[in-house]
């Protein structure tokens, strides 16, 4: 149907614009050629050439169509070095639940190409920074109670992008849909381990998901106790991101920092870290 349609605009307008039309022949000295019984695989159903006798438009057996492109080998060919290849891209406001995936879009203002997968729009290029953040904890010990889930805090920002972490709660607010990979590592100074205990990581975001991981003691003894968290998860713009430790080691923890190994303080530093990054 659609190739009829696109038939009957092309014969309408070169009614009036051209003096060669042609149909079911295969006369090449005509711009038009329109074959609805094609003799064989090798002929176009359509074929429009300019006035040096160049294929600028076909529509195949096949069901491709080529712009400037004499044998398409794709739905839409446009690798031709006619003139400029180019394609331009328009821009909808309608949501990608109604367009289904698959759909480009460009953003103006941002200067933005988008794709729709899963009921949300993807940036393919732009020219906005990236969310992502680093922030590293290396004097606030801190305090984190045995059995007792407890936010972690102390970090110092040394790159936001988007200005999105809250150093009072250490909650990140995302700054734009994405998919976002996520990661903390933390180590307790150096202290009592009961047996079978553990340390839990988590990250809790708003949606109601929540990533975590475990470390497991299983024998008495003293040390650190180190963990690391990390994810991935889509996050809509507004969706918060909170760092969160549990541990039941048997007594009140502190964060390893600087000082926290008297003798060799400068020992004490990088042992605390965050990231968040849009993918």
């Amino acid at each position: 149907m659609k190739l009829k349609i696109l038939c009957i605009l092309t014969l309408n307008y070169l009614c009036f614009y051209s003096q060669n039309l042609g149909i079911s022949i295969t006369n090449e000295v005509t711009d038009v050629e329109i074959q609805p019984t094609p003799n064989d695989l090798n002929d176009k159903l359509l074929k429009i050439t300019n006035s040096d006798g160049k294929e600028i438009f076909n529509v195949t057996t096949e069901g491709n169509v080529g712009v400037g492109v004499a044998e398409p080998k794709a739905g839409i060919d446009l690798r031709s070095d006619h003139k400029i290849p180019l394609l331009g891209i328009g821009s909808t406001n309608l949501s990608p639940e109604i367009l289904g995936d698959g759909v480009i879009r460009y953003v103006p203002g941002i200067s933005e190409l988008q794709v729709s997968v899963n009921n949300s729009w993807y940036r393919f290029t732009s020219n906005l920074e990236r969310p992502f953040l680093v922030a590293e904890n290396n004097y606030i010990a801190g305090i984190y109670p045995n059995d007792q889930s407890t936010v972690l805090d102390g970090f110092t920002v040394i790159k936001d992008s988007y200005n999105a972490f809250d150093i009072n709660n250490s909650t990140y607010t995302i700054p734009m849909d994405g998919v976002y990979v996520f990661s903390f590592t933390i180590s307790f100074a150096y202290g009592q381990i009961l047996a079978d205990s553990y340390i839990e990581a988590s990250w809790i975001a708003s949606n109601g998901y929540v990533v975590k991981s475990i470390q497991y003691f299983p024998v008495q003894g003293s040390g650190m106790g180190s963990i690391t968290c990390s994810g991935s998860m889509k996050l809509l713009k507004g969706y918060t991101l909170t760092p969160k430790i549990y541990h039941n080691l048997g007594t009140e923890k502190k964060l390893r920092v600087y000082g926290s190994t008297p003798s060799q303080p400068e020992s004490d530093l990088n042992y605390n870290n965050l990231y968040i990054f849009a993918q």
